[in-house]
C-alpha cells in the first residue's frame, strides 16, 4: 500500500491534473476502499426501526459488539437497519442529529458476514461520551443476557448461540419457545463436543450459572415440552467448568436424539423443590427454526 502512495506522490510532479486525480482514484478504490470502506449516516426522524434479514456486526468504541440485521429495500435502493439497531441506538443513547460513522472492520466476528468499527458523534461533531461505556445486554456472547420485553424472562446466551444465531434466528426462538415469565434460561447451539461421544460435556453459562445455581455439584433434573419422561443428570460446578458431563448426559442426548446445531434452551423451572430445567429444542429448517417434539 505505502508503495503505490509513494509511487503516485513521485508521480505527482510529472502529471497533469487530470491524470493525477485518476491516479489517486485508482489507488483509493483499489487499495483503500476496500479494507476501509466507510459510510456515514444522520440520525434524523425514526431511525429505530427497520426490517430484517441479513445480519452484520457493530463494534462500539467501548469494544462490545451489537448484531443488526440487515435488509434491501429494492423501491428505495437503500439498506435498513433492522432487529438489535434498537438495542444499539438505546445503548449508545442517540438522539436525533447524531452523526454516526461506519467503518468497514477486518472480519465479520459473531456470526455475522460483514463488521463495521462505529463512530458517533453529537450534532456539534464530538464524539459521545456514553459510547465508550456501552455495554451489550441484549445480545448473544459470554456473560449476556436478555430481558425479553414484558414478559420478563430472562435469557442468556452462551458463545456458541452468541456466534451461530442471528438477531432475526433468536427473535424466532423466543417466539417458538414458551418460557414462562419469571424463569431464566440459557440458551446454545449444540457443538460436536457436545453431543458426538460418551465423553461429551455440555457447558452451562457461567453467568446464569452464577446467579441460578448452587455453588457446588448437584443433581439436575431435565424435562422436556408435553413429554412424561424424567432424566436426572449430574451439574458439576469446578472452579473454571460449569456443566453437565456424565452417563446420564449423553443418555439425554440419545434419548432426545439430539444433534449437532440443535438449539438448546434450558428453562429454569422457579420454584420447584429441586433443581429443574425444562428443554426446548429446535433446529433449522428452510432457513427458520422449527420446534423439535
Amino acid at each position: 500500500m505505502q508503495e503505490h502512495w509513494s509511487r503516485m506522490n513521485k508521480m505527482g510532479p510529472r502529471l497533469g491534473c487530470e491524470s493525477c486525480r485518476k491516479w489517486q482514484e485508482h489507488c483509493y478504490q483499489e487499495h483503500t476502499v476496500r479494507e476501509r470502506a466507510s459510510f456515514v449516516r444522520l440520525m434524523a426522524g425514526d431511525f429505530a426501526r427497520g426490517i430484517l434479514t441479513e445480519t452484520l456486526s457493530l463494534k462500539s468504541p467501548s469494544g462490545a459488539t451489537w448484531l443488526v440485521d440487515v435488509a434491501r429495500n429494492a423501491d428505495a435502493d437503500e439498506l435498513l437497519l433492522g432487529s438489535g439497531w434498537g438495542d444499539f441506538a438505546r445503548a449508545h443513547e442517540l438522539q436525533e442529529d447524531d452523526l454516526v460513522v461506519f467503518t468497514r472492520g477486518g472480519g465479520g466476528g459473531s456470526g455475522s458476514g460483514c463488521s463495521f468499527d462505529v463512530l458517533v458523534l453529537d450534532s456539534s461533531g464530538c464524539e459521545k461520551a456514553p459510547c465508550f461505556f456501552a455495554a451489550n445486554k441484549g445480545q448473544g456472547g459470554d456473560g449476556d443476557r436478555l430481558a425479553a420485553g414484558s414478559s420478563y424472562c430472562c435469557y442468556y446466551y452462551s458463545r456458541s448461540s452468541g456466534t451461530l444465531l442471528t438477531g432475526g434466528e433468536r427473535d424466532q426462538m423466543r417466539s417458538l419457545v414458551s418460557v414462562q415469565p419469571g424463569n431464566p434460561a440459557f440458551v446454545t447451539v449444540l457443538m460436536k463436543t457436545h453431543v458426538g461421544h460418551k465423553n461429551s460435556m455440555l457447558t452451562v453459562h457461567h453467568g446464569f450459572a452464577a446467579e441460578h445455581l448452587e455453588g457446588r455439584s448437584h443433581e439436575v433434573l431435565l424435562l422436556r415440552p408435553n413429554r412424561e419422561e424424567r432424566w436426572c443428570v449430574r451439574y458439576y460446578h469446578a472452579s473454571h467448568t460449569r456443566g453437565f458431563n456424565c452417563r446420564r448426559w449423553v443418555k439425554f442426548v440419545r434419548e432426545n436424539r439430539l444433534r449437532k446445531d440443535h438449539v438448546c434452551v434450558f428453562e429454569l423451572i422457579k420454584g420447584a423443590t429441586r433443581t429443574t430445567m425444562l428443554v426446548h429444542v429446535l433446529r433449522k429448517a428452510d432457513g427458520r427454526l422449527a420446534l423439535v417434539a
